[in-house]
């Protein structure tokens, strides 16, 4: 009952595939990693627990090195993959968001998962039961899906719904990305209110917020200095002024020692930091460089 040459146009799978590898969770009979492979995927792998269907699928395209899987989706195989490829089949699970935890571990930290499923337009957090022509499936309101299902994920809706045969709930196409911490920079001069616009407005949505004064007195002010860094933080520090303290820390050539300390008090679990305070240019540049490997860096500055 399927258009597959439709969602195919839905759900934009990428044209060169070349060296990647793709999974197709509930694969059915297999044609979309058919497609895959034929697009350059260099690996392919299907699971299903349709015996009958997946046969189909090992029978016409297992020639041509796709590994197909007789198995649920409780456990996905070993990744990483560059697209995972979740459609038609999240309102036969139970626990969606066990699959899309699933999905986190084997998903490549710059892969994508294509997730085409029915949400349904209602407010609330809850799934709703529909009864279908053949049987009856539990399917998410967006509130859920994105509010719960999807966290930790950046979502983009891709395609507007659509009524497809044999399902009376519309289905949407989302682009989901493993989701990077945002860390945002907050730089400034004295009185310029980069403290209060840190502190009043950024920090009650932050994961962690961090004053690089109060950092830079810590480190000075500190029973045991063991590196150079330290060491020249407690030798230069003035508690009335700290600017003496940035720029010995860039005659002394220890700038990116400064951007590497600060950028570890990031993890790739956080969600939103703000580091607020003066920081040289060649610093500001490290730490930018340094939080960039796994994060998403915005400097903020007052507009003068």
């Amino acid at each position: 009952m399927s258009d597959s040459a439709r969602k195919l146009e839905r759900i934009a799978l990428p044209n060169d595939l070349s060296g990647k590898s793709v999974l197709d969770i509930g694969c059915n009979e297999g044609l979309f990693c058919h497609w895959a492979k034929q697009r350059g995927a260099a690996r392919v792998v299907g699971i299903d627990f349709d015996r009958p269907r997946l046969e189909f699928a090992i029978k016409n395209y297992g020639g041509s090195g796709i590994d197909f899987r007789f198995q649920n989706w409780s456990t996905l195989p070993e990744g990483p993959f560059d697209i995972v490829l979740w459609m038609s089949a999240m309102h036969y699970e139970k626990n969606p968001k066990r699959v899309f935890e699933s999905i986190k571990r084997v998903l490549s930290p710059d892969g994508i998962l294509i997730l085409e499923c029915g949400v349904v337009d209602r407010s609330g957090k809850e799934m709703v039961r529909f009864q279908r022509h053949s049987d009856a499936c539990l399917y998410p309101t967006t509130d859920l899906l994105l509010g719960e299902f999807l966290r930790g994920f950046a979502v983009r809706r891709f395609y507007r719904p659509e009524v497809t045969p044999g399902d009376p709930v519309p289905r949407e196409v989302f682009h989901c990305s493993l989701q990077r911490p945002i860390v945002n920079i907050v730089q400034g001069g004295s009185r310029d209110g980069k403290s209060f616009l840190a502190s009043g407005f950024f920090a009650k949505a932050a994961t962690k917020t961090y004053s690089i004064d109060i950092i830079i007195a810590r480190i000075a002010t500190a029973q045991y200095h063991h590196t150079p860094l330290e060491k020249a933080i407690r030798d230069a520090y003035d508690s009335k002024s700290l600017f003496s303290v940035h720029v010995a820390i860039e005659e002394q050539g220890l700038s990116n020692e400064f951007a590497i300390m600060l950028a570890e008090l990031v993890s790739p679990s956080d969600e939103f930091v703000v580091f607020e305070g003066y920081l040289r240019p060649p610093v500001l540049a490290a730490l930018s460089e340094n939080l960039g490997k796994f994060s998403v860096v915005w400097h903020t500055s007052r507009f003068t």
